[in-house]
């Protein structure tokens, strides 16, 4: 096994514009998937799942992680978003900055990926001043993101030029990244398959701790053991892997057929399985839409991607929408259960949204894992004086508080404040048509506004 240090570098950007070309440049060793192997990649001519391949570069074994560029795979790009140290964003000349291109620096925001650079494709197709020109568009869409200043670097994938110096910048880039092997070992699955005399193979990328050959591991969320029977990197054999290592492992315990992207080999014990989370979430400023309670939301967790009801709340006081730029408690009562540990990232998409919008609605990390049954909610009437000195000094018949005489009873009790700050307390129902009595701490005039504002639990 090379002593070379592993990084990986995901490739993004829209559909059609070179990724995977620039991914064959590059590449000195294919792995699961790489290159379009897909034989629907092959079809289409596009990416449609995550592709690896790896290459060495200045000491580093550089693996390469193709994500799809397609609208409808955005959930894909996410998924391999999860393991990368740095970026290709992957621009072409022709076309200039898209909607995936945007959707995927937002996402690379919300990882905290901050080292890349971009690779100005296809400039075999453009003149100069259509180069400079989109040089200027690619700064400009930095601005704000974690790519801000990012080195930006002409290509072509098809005549190779360009290509030495993309592998320059990107060394410049690169930095020994900090891996965490103290932890319990943990690798999300992105494939899973049957390969003859051998059986059930995985691959993944070791996101912490270490592993050995004979070693029993638990498959997440299944719970089922299995046994780590062989391991290897880029067909090279290993005894043993730890955390950054890209690694293909066969295994004994489990049909190919029953494991899914996103289940997880972990240590037994050092996850948790639940249908129930609850994340400190920042909204992204620039998703155009909100987020109410139990609006249908999706939720990637590593490379696994569910579907569920989202909850906002500050401290467990139900708000009623959230909004681009804000902050708050996202209570997520999931379909489908996860395999979590607390502080895991979680990038929450509206998935119902047309791929020409911004689908990211933000992101956040696991504070709980247990159900939230009830929320406290405020709610606000407003009424109306109509008759004060009613039967005494501070007394006031007070309408719009409740429909009717039952509901009206239910008030009594409730405090209340005019406009101005006068405070008082229901104290009696007044007719049948709803109004109600109330002793206020100080006179009142027939018309002022009264507001009552309540609390109770709610199962929401």
């Amino acid at each position: 096994m090379t002593d070379a240090v592993p990084v990986h570098v995901g490739l993004f950007g829209h559909i059609d514009h070179g990724k995977t070309a620039i991914a064959a440049r590059l590449t000195e060793k294919a792995s699961t998937a790489a290159l379009d192997k897909h034989p629907e990649e092959r079809k289409r001519g596009i990416t449609i799942d995550l592709g690896f391949s790896a290459f060495d570069l200045d000491g580093y074994r550089v693996t390469l992680v193709d994500a799809p560029g397609h609208a409808d795979l955005i959930r894909t790009v996410v998924a391999g978003a999860e393991i990368i140290d740095a970026a290709i964003l992957v621009v072409a000349a022709d076309e200039g900055p898209n909607v995936q291109t945007g959707e995927h620096l937002v996402v690379l925001n919300h990882l905290g990926v901050d080292k890349g650079i971009v690779a100005l494709n296809k400039i075999d197709l453009v003149d100069e001043d259509t180069l400079e020109r989109r040089i200027e568009e690619v700064k400009s869409i930095l601005k704000g993101t974690t790519l801000e200043g990012a080195p930006i670097v002409p290509v072509s994938a098809k005549t190779g030029e360009g290509i030495e110096e993309l592998k320059d910048a990107l060394a410049k880039v690169l930095e020994p990244p900090e891996r965490d092997t103290d932890s319990p070992f943990r690798m999300p699955i992105d494939h899973a398959f049957n390969i003859k005399g051998v059986g059930t193979v995985v691959t993944g990328t070791v996101l912490t701790g270490e592993v050995s050959v004979g070693d029993v591991v638990t498959l997440y969320p299944s719970g089922v053991e299995v046994e780590v029977k062989s391991i290897q990197s880029f067909g090279e054999d290993m005894n043993s892997a730890c955390a950054g290592d890209r690694v293909g492992m066969a295994i004994k315990g489990i049909k190919a057929e029953d494991i899914e992207r996103g289940f997880q080999l972990a240590e037994e014990g050092s996850l948790k399985v639940t249908k129930h989370l609850n994340i400190e979430f920042n909204m992204d400023p620039l998703f155009k839409h909100i987020i109410k309670p139990k609006m249908m939301i999706h939720v990637n967790i590593g490379m696994r991607s569910v579907t569920g009801r989202a909850v906002p709340h500050d401290n467990l006081m139900l708000r009623r929408v959230i909004k681009p730029g804000e902050s708050c408690e996202l209570y997520l009562r999931l379909n489908d259960p996860v395999a979590v540990r607390e502080g895991d990232k979680v990038i929450v998409m509206r998935m119902d949204l047309p791929p020409t919008t911004l689908r990211i609605a933000g992101s956040g990390e696991v504070t709980g894992m247990e159900p939230i049954e009830e929320f406290r909610k405020r709610t606000r009437r407003e009424g109306t004086v109509t008759r004060p000195d009613h039967m005494g000094k501070g007394l006031a018949v007070v309408d719009g508080l409740a429909f009717d005489k039952e509901s009206a009873s239910r008030l009594i009790g409730e405090e209340v404040r005019t406009e101005r700050g006068v405070t008082g307390k229901i104290v009696d129902t007044h007719g049948t048509r709803g109004a109600v009595l109330v002793d206020f701490e100080d006179d009142v005039k027939p018309g002022e506004r009264v507001i009552m504002e309540r609390e109770r639990w709610v199962k929401v």
